[in-house]
């Protein structure tokens, strides 16, 4: 019997009423490549494109005078905080965190922990006054080792402070185009690890089914193994809003 696979022949043996079977598969031929031609389509080349060359027009740069007491917050490394992650953890961070949901505008935290609003109004191409719209509670005072306060956007409504030293919160900020004032949901209770402090690098803000609400933050700090070396230590954490968005946050893992 033949098929395209392969060729069994029934053969009988030597014995009375035996019967060998063989099987020999049937080589198929390999299949052959395309080839595909790589040549450009001059119809979408630009005949005259002589490359792309350095702008030398200025940037525009907006400046605002503020006062010692509402200039943003700004720590040093520590002592022992001179290795390259602890480098880019603290060189890297922008202190004015722009808002990804309303063009224009930016935030920064002060010396006094209070978090500022900057916007900037295209109508006559100057910055508004800043204006103040949250207070970050204080457990201590600065000491070496701290981290710089960090800030990030999840959605229309809700963002993540962290503080520096240890606290991660969860703030509803209301309609941020009004600069409403925001208000702290939840404050995210002291995990084995985070306690020394740690910046904030991410966070989503996701509503799952039912309408139970979904917060995740991750965090990096840095810390020296037992080889006297240096590693990042990322810290993922969650809390979620049960009763379809209207009960109260919890921790959840």
């Amino acid at each position: 019997h033949t098929t395209a696979e392969t060729i069994v022949t029934f053969q009988r043996s030597a014995q009375p009423g035996g019967i060998f079977v063989l099987v020999i598969p049937v080589v198929q031929p390999r299949p052959i490549m395309k080839l595909l031609d790589l040549r450009p389509d001059r119809a979408l080349l630009k005949v005259d494109f002589a490359g792309y060359k350095l702008s030398l027009e200025p940037v525009p740069v907006l400046r605002t005078d503020l006062p010692e007491s509402s200039r943003p917050d700004r720590v040093r490394p520590g002592a022992d905080q001179y290795s390259c992650l602890d480098a880019q953890l603290f060189g890297l961070q922008n202190h004015l965190v722009r808002d990804p949901w309303v063009v224009g505008s930016c935030y920064f935290l002060d010396g006094g922990w209070t978090v500022r609003r900057v916007v900037y109004d295209e109508a006559s191409g100057r910055l508004k006054p800043v204006s103040s719209v949250f207070k970050v509670g204080r457990k201590r005072e600065r000491r070496e080792g701290d981290y710089n306060c960090s800030m990030r956007f999840l959605s229309e409504r809700y963002a993540l402070i962290g503080d520096g030293q240890g606290g991660l919160r969860l703030v509803e900020t209301g309609d941020r185009r009004r600069g409403d004032e925001w208000k702290g949901r939840f404050v995210f209770p002291a995990v084995d690890g985070m306690e020394a402090g740690f910046v904030v690098l991410d966070g989503r803000f996701e509503v799952a089914g039912g309408g139970e609400r979904h917060v995740h933050a991750v965090c990096g700090s840095v810390r020296r193994t037992e080889e006297d070396g240096f590693e990042t230590v990322l810290h993922w954490v969650k809390a979620i809003q049960e009763e379809g968005g209207s009960g109260e946050w919890k921790y959840h893992s």
